[in-house]
């Protein structure tokens, strides 16, 4: 990626030479003009329209409008008219990048484009005409904005943090563009010495010029992300043959903002896998892979496995890569030296945070295990990401502010969770994340049952952290394979769905289907009932996510129908799986409830782990925490943190209190 930006940049910048140097006059103005209408082309595509002729005719327009302002520019006033108006719309429009980046329309997307491209276009025509050496002056010129742009982006690289408009562009820093005006200061002196101008006015005057262009940049890329917005909810209006009542589209309206996938006419698209190194993130990987035309890997997070992340950065090349502990991150500095990679290696939870709402990034996987991947989740999801939600505990623990997020930036929310994603291609194709779908009476979601449905309550108390992890259907991690063993994985699912999908605690009920062929079931107030199969492997929801309203290949194993022959439903047992009492009881209460479920859940199942506890204590210890705890509603983040961590101390108390009956069991 560096490597081709650096290639492209010499052979613009030989060009450049060639054109503004060597070239007369005229063959000059002539490409300027050629690039300025083309500018305006591109600037068209911002008009939400799928008329060519409306944007054939913006750009005779602006055609027609370059001789009038040079024949208004040859006087003095004329010019002091233009210069007014070019002040006034960088004025306006850093207002409207700073404190209205969603109020956009087309005629203003029209304006912007006049106001950007003709002064731009006759202050460089008249430095190459009117000034003696006016083909060094407007080599200048376009140097100068070049190199500001060169130095904003490497020092926004190596130091950026400050998000300079994180609602237009969240790449850009005040870092950056601190380092674009450092830049171009020096190249500001450089040029008084070469024309033998007083600096004093001179660097001023280059300053400006730098901040005009990073203002129309960031106005482009509102416009850009205001066109998108708008043009797919233009494609969402159109009927589509064939399909169904109940076939998923494209969703319309301010919750749903889609950046379609189809081949052929859509660029890459790019993909931030938070989780990389967990099984999901792997499931992830491996549907990309399938599909090298559509997809790149941007970025890669994991908390603190360096050895693997090292072999995914050296097969994928990603711009980012994190690890949030920061010794694991010294480790892959360390496997990764001596490699020319184009990867930049960050460290932190921060880190993550900031690879969620890079610019690049069109789509965040979000496979973070537990309350770490918390904050990056709502990056993601205050960016306007389509972000594909595979870590629950972030709806379960702050689901009002999940879904505020998703709404306020219209960002597109798909659960990767195979229950919660069969539900959503259940649902009619008009459902929005967040909000009720007509005519559902009910949700079913269904659960294998883990290792342990058909264990007595003697043989469980003594099971180990090896039969615990042994599911009989799915891979999966460490913890969650722990959950399922409890069914607080499905506790925990009927919490997210709850927001998911806009229900009431008992309008989701839990079913254990041993064999995990049909995923979910949405029941109507008509009496159907609609479910979805398919054979138990994570890559079938991950590649439904990933391609939207499309669908492409994930590389599972085709459902045998006649050869599965039958399919057993049965209810769940709370006397012998109390972690489920436990949520459904939370999902009731609400708050943050299920914040403090979460917390005490991940520390009693992180000692079940350690052999610290025995299986049984795990719902025990919850239970003795929700008791204990201060409970109360969600107001902010602060109070989502303040009672995971409250929950977390009292969960660490109750494990220690716990311990020597895990002794016995493990003695």
């Amino acid at each position: 990626m560096l490597r081709t930006r650096i290639v492209t940049a010499a052979v613009l910048a030989a060009a450049l030479c060639v054109v503004v140097l060597w070239l007369p006059p005229v063959a000059t103005i002539v490409a300027l003009t050629l690039a300025v209408l083309a500018g305006a082309w591109e600037w068209s595509g911002f008009l939400r329209t799928s008329s060519w002729s409306v944007r054939i005719g913006y750009v005779v327009g602006i055609a027609v409008l370059l001789p009038v302002v040079w024949h208004l520019t040859a006087g003095s006033a004329g010019r002091a008219i233009v210069l007014a108006v070019a002040l006034l719309w960088w004025i306006v429009a850093l207002l409207w990048v700073i404190f209205a980046p969603r109020r956009a329309a087309a005629w203003s997307a029209a304006l912007a484009g006049l106001l950007a491209l003709l002064p731009a276009w006759v202050a460089l025509m008249r430095l190459r005409l009117d000034l003696p050496r006016g083909a060094q002056w407007m080599l200048f010129v376009l140097v100068l904005v070049w190199f500001a742009d060169i130095g904003a982006f490497f020092v926004g690289r190596r130091f950026g943090r400050v998000r300079l408009a994180p609602a237009v562009s969240p790449g850009k820093t005040w870092e950056g563009a601190l380092g674009g005006a450092a830049v171009s200061a020096l190249v500001a002196v450089a040029g008084s010495a070469w024309f033998g101008v007083p600096l004093a006015p001179f660097l001023p005057l280059c300053l400006a010029a730098v901040a005009f262009s990073i203002v129309g940049d960031l106005t482009e890329s509102l416009l850009k992300r205001f066109a998108g917005d708008e043009g797919q909810r233009n494609v969402v209006s159109r009927p589509r043959r064939r399909h169904g009542p109940y076939r998923q589209r494209h969703g319309c309206g301010a919750s749903i903002v889609l950046r379609p996938a189809r081949p052929g006419s859509c660029p890459m698209i790019g993909v931030a896998v938070l989780g990389s190194t967990g099984s999901i993130g792997l499931s992830t990987l491996d549907v990309i892979a399938r599909h090298p035309d559509r997809f790149r890997v941007v970025a890669l997070g994991a908390r603190r496995n360096a050895a693997r992340l090292a072999e995914q950065v050296r097969r994928w090349q990603p711009d980012y890569a994190v690890l949030t502990e920061e010794s694991a991150a010294r480790e892959l500095n360390e496997r990764l030296a001596g490699t020319p990679l184009p990867t930049r290696v960050l460290a932190g939870e921060g880190a993550l945070e900031e690879i969620a709402q890079l610019p690049q990034a069109d789509y965040v996987m979000a496979a973070i295990v537990g309350a770490a991947g918390l904050r990056s989740t709502l990056a993601a999801a205050a960016a306007g990401k389509r972000l594909l939600l595979a870590n629950k505990e972030s709806l379960v623990m702050s689901g009002p502010l999940l879904m505020a997020a998703v709404h306020g930036s219209g960002a597109t929310l798909l659960p990767i969770d195979s229950e919660h994603n069969a539900i959503f291609q259940c649902l009619p194709r008009d459902t929005r994340p967040g909000m009720a779908a007509p005519g559902v009476r009910r949700v079913l979601l269904t659960a294998s049952g883990g290792p342990f449905l058909d264990w007595t309550c003697e043989a469980i108390a003594v099971a180990t952290p090896e039969q615990a992890c042994a599911h009989p259907n799915w891979v999966m991690g460490r913890k969650i394979s722990v959950d399922s063993a409890s069914l607080m994985n499905k506790g925990l699912e009927l919490i997210e769905a709850c927001f998911l999908f806009s229900m009431r605690p008992e309008q989701v009920e839990i079913v254990i289907h041993r064999q995990s062929i049909v995923h979910s079931l949405v029941e109507y107030v008509d009496g159907s009932v609609l479910a979805q199969l398919g054979s138990p492997d994570m890559r079938t929801p991950i590649a439904h996510a990933l391609a939207w309203p499309e669908r492409v290949s994930a590389g599972v194993q085709f459902l045998d129908l006649v050869r599965t022959a039958r399919l057993d439903f049965c209810a769940p047992d709370t006397s012998r799986f109390g972690c489920l009492a436990l949520a459904q009881a939370a999902a009731r209460t609400g708050g943050v409830t299920p914040a403090v479920l979460n917390a005490a859940n991940e520390v009693a199942v992180q000692a079940f782990l350690e052999r610290r506890l025995n299986f049984p204590d795990i719902a025990a210890v919850i239970d003795t925490v929700i008791t204990k705890a201060s409970g109360g509603a969600i107001h902010s983040l602060d109070d989502v943190l303040h009672a995971d961590a409250e929950a977390r101390g009292l969960a660490q108390q109750s494990c220690q209190y716990r311990q020597s009956g895990a002794r016995t069991v493990y003695a």
